[in-house]
């Protein structure tokens, strides 16, 4: 992909540009800001497309009560929530959504004021 045509990227905040090289290749990437899209394009990776209702790769998960439940974030997961978002405390699924719809949001250059 040349530069001059990247390639969207509904995952990455809107207007971010980014190169990805493999294999001596570089793809431009260019963010889009879409987070519904960007579900539909993670949702494969998670095996989720199996029947198993929403069991990845097909193993068994017990159901979880997320307002009864303590969630303990690593790494990436972690950053994006407390640096990123600025949610710290405790994990609300809906409040992660949200927020995660806003940041990305073609109206918003939160995640990519900080990151510049």
């Amino acid at each position: 992909m040349m530069e001059a045509t990247p390639l969207a990227d509904p995952c990455l905040p809107v207007g971010l540009s980014d190169v990805v090289r493999r294999d001596g290749r570089a793809v431009h990437l260019r963010g889009q800001g879409d987070w519904a899209r960007c579900q539909g394009a993670v949702r494969p990776f998670l095996g989720l497309h199996n029947g198993t209702m929403g069991s990845p790769r097909g193993v068994y998960q017990a159901p979880i009560d997320y307002s009864n439940s303590e969630f303990y974030g690593f790494s990436e997961f972690f950053y994006c929530t407390e640096d990123v978002l600025r949610m710290g405390g405790p994990y609300d699924s809906a409040k992660y959504s949200k927020a995660a719809t806003v940041t990305t949001a073609p109206h918003s250059r939160t995640y990519h004021d900080q990151i510049f």
